[in-house]
Protein backbone atom coordinates (compact mmCIF):
# COMPACT_ATOMS: atom_id res chain seq x y z
CA UNK A 1 0.00 0.00 0.00
CA UNK A 2 1.45 3.49 -0.98
CA UNK A 3 1.66 5.76 1.52
CA UNK A 4 0.80 9.80 1.59
CA UNK A 5 3.88 11.03 1.07
CA UNK A 6 4.09 8.91 -2.19
CA UNK A 7 0.73 10.34 -3.65
CA UNK A 8 1.62 14.03 -3.11
CA UNK A 9 3.64 14.45 -5.98
CA UNK A 10 1.32 13.10 -8.17
CA UNK A 11 -1.45 15.06 -6.62
CA UNK A 12 0.89 18.10 -7.40
CA UNK A 13 1.30 16.96 -11.32
CA UNK A 14 -2.31 16.57 -12.09
CA UNK A 15 -3.88 19.34 -9.89
CA UNK A 16 -6.62 19.12 -7.31
CA UNK A 17 -10.36 19.45 -8.11
CA UNK A 18 -10.78 23.01 -7.51
CA UNK A 19 -13.56 22.65 -4.65
CA UNK A 20 -10.50 20.05 -2.86
CA UNK A 21 -9.50 20.89 -0.03
CA UNK A 22 -12.12 23.14 1.65
CA UNK A 23 -10.71 25.30 3.71
CA UNK A 24 -12.17 24.64 6.48
CA UNK A 25 -9.88 21.45 6.98
CA UNK A 26 -9.88 19.73 10.98
CA UNK A 27 -6.49 20.56 12.75
CA UNK A 28 -4.88 23.78 11.17
CA UNK A 29 -2.80 25.31 13.98
CA UNK A 30 -2.30 28.08 12.30
CA UNK A 31 -5.80 29.30 11.87
CA UNK A 32 -7.19 32.70 13.10
CA UNK A 33 -3.91 32.77 15.52
CA UNK A 34 -2.04 35.78 15.43
CA UNK A 35 -0.18 36.80 12.50
CA UNK A 36 2.54 38.88 11.70
CA UNK A 37 4.48 39.81 8.65
CA UNK A 38 7.53 41.59 7.51
CA UNK A 39 5.75 44.24 5.02
CA UNK A 40 1.99 44.38 3.86
CA UNK A 41 1.52 45.41 0.05
CA UNK A 42 -1.66 47.71 1.30
CA UNK A 43 -3.79 47.16 4.18
CA UNK A 44 -6.24 45.67 2.47
CA UNK A 45 -4.05 42.54 2.61
CA UNK A 46 -2.98 42.21 5.79
CA UNK A 47 -0.62 39.25 7.58
CA UNK A 48 -4.11 37.85 9.45
CA UNK A 49 -5.92 36.98 5.87
CA UNK A 50 -3.51 34.36 4.87
CA UNK A 51 -4.69 32.33 8.45
CA UNK A 52 -8.44 33.22 8.47
CA UNK A 53 -9.41 30.06 6.54
CA UNK A 54 -11.28 32.58 3.76
CA UNK A 55 -10.81 31.54 0.53
CA UNK A 56 -11.51 35.30 -0.84
CA UNK A 57 -8.97 37.49 1.13
CA UNK A 58 -5.34 36.80 0.72
CA UNK A 59 -1.37 38.43 2.86
CA UNK A 60 0.32 40.37 -0.02
CA UNK A 61 4.03 41.64 0.98
CA UNK A 62 5.91 44.62 -0.36
CA UNK A 63 7.55 44.01 -3.94
CA UNK A 64 11.26 42.82 -2.59
CA UNK A 65 13.11 40.42 -1.24
CA UNK A 66 13.30 38.74 1.69
CA UNK A 67 9.86 38.49 3.15
CA UNK A 68 8.24 36.65 6.08
CA UNK A 69 4.70 35.71 7.13
CA UNK A 70 5.06 34.95 11.21
CA UNK A 71 1.97 32.79 13.36
CA UNK A 72 2.00 32.67 16.97
CA UNK A 73 0.31 28.86 17.51
CA UNK A 74 0.03 30.10 21.37
CA UNK A 75 1.81 27.27 22.72
CA UNK A 76 4.56 24.50 21.45
CA UNK A 77 3.34 22.59 18.89
CA UNK A 78 4.44 19.66 16.71
CA UNK A 79 4.61 20.39 12.90
CA UNK A 80 4.11 17.47 10.29
CA UNK A 81 2.29 19.34 7.37
CA UNK A 82 2.27 22.95 6.01
CA UNK A 83 -0.03 24.21 2.93
CA UNK A 84 0.87 27.72 1.36
CA UNK A 85 -2.35 28.47 -1.53
CA UNK A 86 -0.73 30.93 -3.24
CA UNK A 87 -1.83 33.79 -5.11
CA UNK A 88 -0.03 34.03 -8.26
CA UNK A 89 2.59 36.10 -6.60
CA UNK A 90 4.43 33.16 -5.17
CA UNK A 91 7.84 32.30 -3.66
CA UNK A 92 10.17 30.44 -5.67
CA UNK A 93 12.82 30.17 -2.79
CA UNK A 94 11.74 29.87 0.48
CA UNK A 95 11.87 28.17 4.38
CA UNK A 96 9.60 27.43 6.58
CA UNK A 97 10.71 27.56 9.82
CA UNK A 98 10.05 27.17 13.80
CA UNK A 99 10.65 29.11 16.99
CA UNK A 100 10.11 28.98 20.72
CA UNK A 101 11.00 32.72 21.05
CA UNK A 102 10.05 34.32 17.93
CA UNK A 103 14.29 35.32 17.77
CA UNK A 104 15.81 31.69 17.12
CA UNK A 105 14.72 29.90 14.11
CA UNK A 106 14.87 26.47 13.00
CA UNK A 107 14.38 25.32 9.39
CA UNK A 108 11.67 22.69 8.73
CA UNK A 109 11.46 22.89 5.04
CA UNK A 110 13.78 24.55 2.34
CA UNK A 111 13.13 24.82 -1.55
CA UNK A 112 14.95 26.87 -4.36
CA UNK A 113 11.94 25.49 -6.63
CA UNK A 114 8.80 26.71 -5.41
CA UNK A 115 6.57 26.06 -7.97
CA UNK A 116 3.18 28.24 -6.69
CA UNK A 117 -0.16 27.15 -7.03
CA UNK A 118 -0.88 24.97 -3.89
CA UNK A 119 1.78 23.44 -1.87
CA UNK A 120 1.48 20.80 0.71
CA UNK A 121 4.52 20.34 2.06
CA UNK A 122 4.03 16.29 4.13
CA UNK A 123 6.59 14.65 5.83
CA UNK A 124 7.89 17.37 8.36
CA UNK A 125 8.95 16.97 11.63
CA UNK A 126 9.50 19.54 14.30
CA UNK A 127 8.22 21.76 16.76
CA UNK A 128 7.53 25.44 18.57
CA UNK A 129 5.46 27.88 19.33
CA UNK A 130 6.03 30.06 16.28
CA UNK A 131 6.02 28.85 12.37
CA UNK A 132 7.11 31.45 9.53
CA UNK A 133 7.00 31.69 5.99
CA UNK A 134 10.81 33.46 5.01
CA UNK A 135 10.88 34.01 1.35
CA UNK A 136 13.82 35.11 -0.44
CA UNK A 137 13.20 34.57 -3.95
CA UNK A 138 9.92 35.92 -5.86
CA UNK A 139 9.04 33.73 -8.22
CA UNK A 140 7.66 37.22 -10.52
CA UNK A 141 8.16 40.55 -10.01
CA UNK A 142 4.97 41.23 -7.48
CA UNK A 143 5.82 40.72 -3.47
CA UNK A 144 4.50 37.40 -2.20
CA UNK A 145 0.93 36.74 -1.88
CA UNK A 146 -1.05 33.93 -0.23
CA UNK A 147 -4.30 33.53 0.14
CA UNK A 148 -4.06 30.84 2.87
CA UNK A 149 -0.75 29.50 5.37
CA UNK A 150 -2.07 26.40 7.22
CA UNK A 151 -0.29 24.17 9.60
CA UNK A 152 -0.95 20.83 10.94
CA UNK A 153 0.57 18.41 13.59
CA UNK A 154 2.42 15.07 13.15
CA UNK A 155 1.13 11.70 11.55
CA UNK A 156 -0.24 9.70 14.99
CA UNK A 157 1.37 7.07 15.15
CA UNK A 158 2.37 4.21 17.95
CA UNK A 159 -0.30 2.20 19.33
CA UNK A 160 -3.76 3.67 20.19
CA UNK A 161 -7.14 2.71 21.55
CA UNK A 162 -9.78 2.87 19.41
CA UNK A 163 -13.37 3.22 20.70
CA UNK A 164 -16.73 3.71 20.06
CA UNK A 165 -19.71 4.45 22.67
CA UNK A 166 -17.80 2.53 25.74
CA UNK A 167 -17.30 -0.67 23.71
CA UNK A 168 -13.67 -1.60 22.43
CA UNK A 169 -12.98 -1.98 18.35
CA UNK A 170 -11.56 -5.22 18.00
CA UNK A 171 -10.67 -7.02 14.90
CA UNK A 172 -13.39 -9.59 14.68
CA UNK A 173 -11.36 -11.93 12.43
CA UNK A 174 -8.36 -12.79 15.28
CA UNK A 175 -9.91 -11.81 18.45
CA UNK A 176 -11.04 -14.26 20.86
CA UNK A 177 -13.55 -12.09 22.49
CA UNK A 178 -15.39 -9.24 20.77
CA UNK A 179 -16.31 -5.86 22.76
CA UNK A 180 -14.53 -6.25 25.83
CA UNK A 181 -11.35 -4.10 26.80
CA UNK A 182 -8.94 -6.11 27.63
CA UNK A 183 -5.58 -4.51 26.22
CA UNK A 184 -4.54 -7.73 24.46
CA UNK A 185 -2.87 -7.65 21.20
CA UNK A 186 -6.31 -7.81 19.40
CA UNK A 187 -7.32 -4.43 20.64
CA UNK A 188 -4.33 -2.54 19.50
CA UNK A 189 -4.28 -0.66 15.75
CA UNK A 190 -1.40 1.02 14.46
CA UNK A 191 -1.60 3.84 12.53
CA UNK A 192 1.60 3.79 10.11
Amino acid sequence: MASYAAFTPIVAAVGHNPAWPGLSQPGNLARNRPTTASSTETANFPPASATDGDPATRWSSAYSDPQWLQVDLGSSQSVGRVVLRWEAAYGKAFRIQLSDDATVWRTLYSTTGGSGGVQDLTGLSGSGRYIRLYATQRGTSYGYSLYEFEAYGGQPGGAHTLTAAGEALDDPASSPASGTPDGSAYQQWRIG
